[in-house]
């Protein structure tokens, strides 16, 4: 699978440029967009030291849903790869209105680690920081419905 650097758009390996900006398409990892045999990959979110979430469609229901896959230089560390698994069983037993609902977790044919969630829509809060500083009230608004969650 590929991957436009500016704008995120997922593509199958057979193309090269991205058809909403024409950027060269980096590969992400090898072989098809779907994860775990029904979920399209359509766009990189964001990504971290461990992994990359992209919004996704679950191919059967047309459902979207956000996709964390294992990055894949850490595929096969068993440490990455148990942190991983530990995170979707924590994540897996919250059920609260203001945390993510965790709807599957596998590994796909290729051995590739996946968690698959509800898509939430809004801005990232890092994106938020970095616009300006939040008070003290804006804090507390964001902080105590988590709180509330992991409680």
């Amino acid at each position: 699978m590929k991957t436009c650097d500016k704008c995120g758009s997922c593509y199958d390996d057979a193309f090269d440029l991205c058809a909403v900006d024409g950027a060269l398409l980096l590969v992400a990892f090898a072989g098809a967009r779907v994860v775990g045999g029904r979920y399209r990959l359509e766009q990189r979110l964001d990504s971290g030291s461990m992994g990359t979430v992209y919004r996704a469609v679950h191919q059967d229901v047309g459902s979207a849903v956000a996709v964390k896959v294992i990055n894949p230089e850490w595929s096969g560390n068993a440490l990455i790869e148990a942190r991983f698994r530990r995170e979707a069983q924590l994540l897996g037993q919250i059920k609260h209105p203001n945390a993510v609902l965790v709807i599957d977790f596998g590994v796909d044919e290729r051995g590739m680690l996946y968690l698959v969630t509800e898509f939430l829509r809004g801005e990232p809060l890092s994106h938020r920081i970095h616009k300006k500083a939040l008070t003290l009230e804006e804090v507390e608004r964001l902080i105590t419905p988590l709180c509330e969650a992991v409680e």
